[in-house]
């Protein structure tokens, strides 16, 4: 892709980030160590890969996708506490 096609999916790729960015902001309980910048890309990544692999009446439905995909984006996938991972990864 090249010229004006170009620039016109990047413009709408900064809108899209901006306005995932600007909504992630006004969660109060977000987390100071949380950066909405590296949250922002995980919810377009995650949103991107979907499209290669959702086959619509193959495996999960999209609702149960999507449910799943907010669970993650908002609580993790492991149980265990942050800090004990953190700890242990981090030495």
């Amino acid at each position: 892709m090249s010229g004006k096609r170009k620039k016109e999916l990047s413009k709408r790729e900064q809108a899209m980030f901006r306005l995932i960015k600007n909504e992630l902001k006004k969660i109060r309980n977000l987390g100071e160590k949380i950066n909405p910048n590296v949250v922002t890309f995980l919810i377009i990544s995650m949103s991107h890969w979907l499209g290669y692999w959702f086959k619509e009446g193959k495996g999960l439905d999209l609702e149960t996708i999507i449910n799943q995909n907010i669970e993650t984006i908002f609580h993790g996938t492991l149980k265990r506490s942050y800090t004990n991972l953190r700890s242990r990864w981090c030495q």
